[in-house]
């Protein structure tokens, strides 16, 4: 079934995209705050790429030896490795490779690009990402039928 082509009108006299912007950017300089990722940002960042790597790293140790490193509890300790490695990669996913595709991780777009790319890394797709959300979510935000985040 094939939905209507969805067009916005683009009236050339109106001034809404530049009124917005400007009151963003006021927004922005008036609270004195940065308009791309602070210190917290950074600490957040290195505290999910340190819990992806360590229980990656547990999981291969543990996994390795589990007869001798833990016999009785093994397999329930893998299980629950297994899931904290999934919500760190969750977490990578829905926060540093989300800001850093949008551009606000870092005011330099090589480290933007750089972590966007950590989407190829963890099973998704940067390419694919950029079309879907930031074309099919950010230009159709909660329009039924068009928004593919609905």
């Amino acid at each position: 079934m094939n939905k209507p082509r969805l067009k916005f009108k683009n009236l050339p006299k109106s001034s809404f995209n530049h009124t917005v912007r400007q009151r963003v950017n006021a927004y922005f300089k008036d609270n004195d705050i940065r308009m791309y990722g602070d210190y917290r940002m950074w600490i957040k960042l290195v505290f999910i790429l340190t819990g992806i790597s360590s229980t990656y790293l547990s999981i291969l140790y543990i996994g390795s030896d589990i007869e001798h490193i833990a016999p009785a509890w093994g397999v329930w300790i893998i299980l629950l490795l297994a899931c904290l490695l999934g919500t760190f990669i969750a977490l990578a996913g829905l926060n540093i490779c989300h800001d850093a595709i949008h551009g606000s991780l870092s005011d330099k777009k090589w480290i933007n690009n750089i972590f966007g790319m950590l989407f190829n890394v963890i099973g998704a797709n940067k390419y694919n990402w950029e079309n879907m959300h930031n074309k099919a979510h950010h230009i159709f935000t909660n329009v039924d039928g068009y928004d593919e985040d609905l």
